[in-house]
């Protein structure tokens, strides 16, 4: 374990004292370096702490984290170790980028399905719109916007075998000879 500390949800009000007070209760405080916005310079409400021993450390986690303080909740945990001042860290992957055409082919196809006035092919996902007076009649070519009237269209015939009583036959059962 590292004798680093990482102290986040600190007060705005806190200052490197209160930090030290705090943390004296578990042993002797090396270093604090309290985190600040470099262009406003205002204090952020975390903080890193350097103890004497990991042992120490081990009692300010056990003995301070969710403690409350300055009426909020802090939190304490061992630091990460910093990166080296001029590594690359790896690139997070790029994300696959829209293309504006068909955002707004998307957007414009989106606002016809809600006025119903979409007369192409069904969109996917999606609550076919409402068919407007006189339409209905059915013709050759298919209207994804008309509800269906009538019986419904006769089932085609699978291909799939059926159920049967009779013994199955076919590779791994037994056969008469």
């Amino acid at each position: 374990m590292s004798k680093d500390l990482y102290v986040k949800n600190l007060s705005q009000q806190t200052t490197e004292e209160d930090i030290r007070t705090l943390f004296a209760v578990a042993g002797k405080v090396t270093y604090i370096h309290m985190v600040v916005d470099p262009k406003t310079e205002q204090f952020l409400g975390c903080a890193y702490v350097k103890m004497s021993s990991e042992a120490e450390a081990k009692d300010a986690i056990n003995a301070l984290n969710d403690a409350r303080y300055m009426n909020s909740y802090i939190s304490v945990d061992v630091a990460l170790p910093r990166t080296p001042a001029g590594s690359v860290k790896p690139a997070a992957p790029k994300k696959a980028v829209r293309p504006v055409v068909a955002v707004a082919t998307q957007k414009k196809r989106d606002k016809a399905i809600a006025k119903g006035d979409w007369t192409g092919p069904a969109p996917s996902k999606k609550a076919t719109p409402r068919r407007k007076d006189g339409e209905g009649e059915r013709s050759s070519s298919p209207d994804w916007t008309a509800a269906p009237t009538g019986s419904a269209p006769p089932r085609r015939k699978s291909s799939a075998p059926t159920r049967s009583n009779s013994p199955r036959k076919g590779p791994g059962t037994k056969r008469d000879k």
